[in-house]
This record gives C-alpha cells, structure tokens and sequence, in this order.
C-alpha cells in the first residue's frame, strides 16, 4: 500500500466528498426551482380565482390551471430523473475516490 502525505490525503478525502455534496446541492437547487414556479403559479391562479365573477368562471380557472400543472409535473418529473441519474454517478465516483485516496491511490478526479 503507497503511503501518501497527510495533506495529499486531505486534499483527496475532501475533493471526493465535496463532489458528493455539490451534487446534493446541485439536485436540491433544482428542486427548490421547481417549487418556486409551481408555487408562483399556484399563487397566480388563486389570484385569477379570486377575480371569477362566477362558479362557472372559477371552473374555468381551475381546469386551466390543472391543464397546464400536469406537462409541467411530467416535465420535471424527467427532469429530476435524469439529474438523479447524474448525481447518483457523481455520488459514487466521489466515494470512490475517498475508497482510494484512503487505501493510498490516486484519485480518478
């Protein structure tokens, strides 16, 4: 097993786990970006709901509002898909280079 430095060690041990974060983070960040405009959309159609002069013009909001939430849920729902994918191979690679920087080896990144 290949002895390394206490600080080649530190700086291999950090840079795997702040990869693992970042990617966290990065996946968090989109999320909260999603919940925003959906929120922001919620808030909108309570307010075009609030201004129905009638039932039937407050059904008329809400079946808009649901028939353009639905393509956005898919959208996003693909959307986090994906970004799951990427930061479930981000996450492993980071572990691995920990793996290796503690057995004593370089890291790949």
């Amino acid at each position: 097993m290949m002895t390394k430095r206490p600080t080649e060690l530190h700086t291999a041990l950090i840079g795997g786990h702040a990869r693992i974060v970042s990617a966290n983070l990065t996946q968090t960040i989109e999320a909260l970006d999603f919940l925003k405009r959906r929120f922001e959309r919620d808030r909108q159609m309570l307010t075009d709901l609030s201004h129905a002069p009638d039932s039937a013009a407050a059904v008329g909001v809400l079946t808009a509002f649901y028939q353009r939430s639905l393509p956005d849920y898919v959208a996003e729902a693909a959307r986090l898909s994906s970004l799951i994918a990427a930061t479930a191979e981000q996450v492993g690679t980071g572990v691995q280079d920990e793996v290796t920087a503690l057995m004593g080896g370089t890291p790949r990144h």
